[in-house]
């Protein structure tokens, strides 16, 4: 699709506003065909949006919030190259970002914020979206007061260590990504806020598990790039490694009851068949309850 050239507009409605999401009539893009634009300013700056249609917004037009014009440096009626913008999946995949949290205005509380729920609360409205670092957002949460979240850094998922074709290495940082929908979420207090942040998304996580898994469980995305799919992970090392620790961040994950944690001792018999015997009893709980319940059975770990 060719560039376009559209002006500056504000957000028309207060619901999108909250969106992170740049707004056009579906005549200038239309979004079956285009999710994602590079928007270009008269002095050569570049950001990338994710759009989002609104019925009867003005053609030749792009909307945007308060804060992502702001952040922009964007002024109302100012004129942008926009063009279709496509991420590259082996670097542009968040798998996990840190957000610095405040309050959007001056008014403030002592009413803690969950950052679990909150976590959950961000992927589930913008997956699939586009973010920069540096880019400024608010964020509705509970009916609270709003917040304004600035992305401070973003890791992108390495595909290749997670399919074996790859060697282990550092982690990978990006400028620019598509937000995927089993990213790590943390949140950090501003220097100076008030905001009241309680919960395990708070500040430095066990996050890192997200990146050795990365695309596990996501097969078409795999499929779509020709690797082969993960079937299985063997952790071991000695104690205090992080081995169970894995294990429930998996269970976290998949929404899974919480995992059933067995030691050596507790297999191990002197009598012949015994110990094979401890293993298939460990299994027949969830055995009968998915002869019970079918498709419909929990996960187990």
């Amino acid at each position: 699709m060719a560039v376009q050239v559209l002006s500056v507009a504000k957000c028309p409605t207060e619901n999108l506003s909250f969106t992170n999401c740049a707004i056009v009539n579906e005549k200038d893009f239309p979004l079956d065909k285009v999710r994602h634009v590079e928007v270009t300013t008269s002095t050569n700056r570049k950001y990338v949006f994710t759009l989002k249609g609104c019925p009867g917004f003005p053609c030749g037009q792009i909307g945007f919030s308060l804060p992502m014009r702001k952040w922009a440096e964007l002024s109302l009626n100012q004129t942008l190259e926009v063009r279709p913008y496509t991420f590259n999946p082996n670097i542009q995949y968040i798998a996990k970002v840190v957000l610095e949290v405040d309050f959007l205005d001056k008014k403030t509380t002592l009413e803690p914020y969950d950052t679990e729920k909150m976590a959950t609360e961000f992927v589930k409205n913008f997956c699939k979206q586009a973010f920069t670092v540096g880019q400024m957002l608010a964020f509705s949460f509970q009916e609270m007061k709003i917040l304004k979240l600035i992305v401070k850094e973003m890791e992108a998922a390495n595909i290749e260590q997670v399919t074996g074709n790859g060697k282990p290495c550092e982690k990978r940082t990006t400028q620019i990504g598509l937000l995927l929908p089993d990213a790590v979420v943390v949140f950090e207090k501003a220097e100076g806020s008030a905001v009241n942040l309680v919960g395990k998304a708070k500040g430095k996580t066990a996050g890192s598990l997200s990146l050795i898994l990365i695309g596990t469980f996501r097969r078409w995305e795999l499929e779509q790039l020709g690797l082969k799919h993960v079937r299985g992970i063997l952790l071991f090392g000695p104690p205090g490694t992080g081995k169970t620790l894995m294990a429930r961040q998996i269970g976290q994950m998949l929404n899974a009851r919480e995992p059933k944690i067995v030691n050596g001792p507790q297999i191990l018999d002197k009598y012949v068949g015994e110990s094979e015997a401890n293993i298939r009893r460990l299994f027949a709980e969830a055995e009968e309850e998915e002869k019970r319940l079918g498709p419909k059975v929990d996960f187990t770990l």
